[in-house]
């Protein structure tokens, strides 16, 4: 991909990151008088195990309260687990779980279902949950992803103000954390999840976004 300034690099590849050199380099190359440079992703998506790909940050927004679903029948990793179902609804990719046992409860996206059944979960599960924490589903509006895939987009703060009962304003920003400026945001004064609209969110989003994207 073409970069041609040092915010374009920052809000497609993403940040600084501690076991890497190339942010370092291509930020260098734009303070040093550098106009064009290309960067290519190098990303193991072939890699044999799945819980090695790289993956586009998401989060489900509910559209109702949660329904129970069954219970954790094993903690495989922190990331990883199956369930024991009781029929109302199989977990899939992109679902956002309520999970409590422990002591604890979970707010805990589904990324992805294995070949051998289980969950990949798109973050990790406390230690404290264990076989038999409760597990709940809650039923989604839409989905709200990174526009692209890796480790920057779990940086990203979004936030949704509704304005009446058809349409709402979203802000994204690339957020790193306190003392550290915002180094993207876009304000949406007016969308909706109306395909008829012509603020239609989905659309608006792939078009005009450098950040986010929007799955109904």
């Amino acid at each position: 991909m073409q970069i041609n300034s040092w915010k374009q690099f920052l809000t497609t590849f993403g940040n600084f990151q501690e076991y890497g050199y190339l942010a370092y380099a291509v930020r260098a190359f734009f303070e040093n008088g550098g106009k064009e440079c290309h960067v290519a992703r190098v990303a193991a998506t072939t890699a044999s195990d799945r819980t090695q790909w790289p993956a586009k940050a998401f989060f489900p927004l509910p559209s109702a309260a949660p329904a129970a679903i069954g219970s954790i029948n094993q903690v495989v990793t922190p990331f990883q687990c199956t369930f024991t179902l009781n029929g109302n609804h199989t977990p899939a990719a992109r679902d956002l779980l309520m999970i409590s046992g422990g002591g604890v409860t979970q707010l805990i996206p589904v990324n992805c279902i294995l070949p051998n059944g289980q969950a990949l979960m798109a973050s990790q599960l406390s230690p404290l949950i264990g076989t038999g924490a409760a597990v709940s589903w809650f039923p989604a509006a839409c989905v709200i992803c990174a526009a692209s895939r890796g480790n920057w987009g779990n940086d990203l703060l979004i936030q949704i103000t509704p304005i009446d009962s058809s349409t709402f304003s979203l802000q994204a920003t690339v957020d790193l954390g306190p003392n550290t400026l915002p180094t993207e945001d876009e304000y949406y004064r007016t969308l909706s999840l109306d395909p008829a609209s012509y603020n239609y969110a989905p659309a608006i989003l792939a078009q005009q976004s450098n950040l986010v994207r929007m799955d109904i």
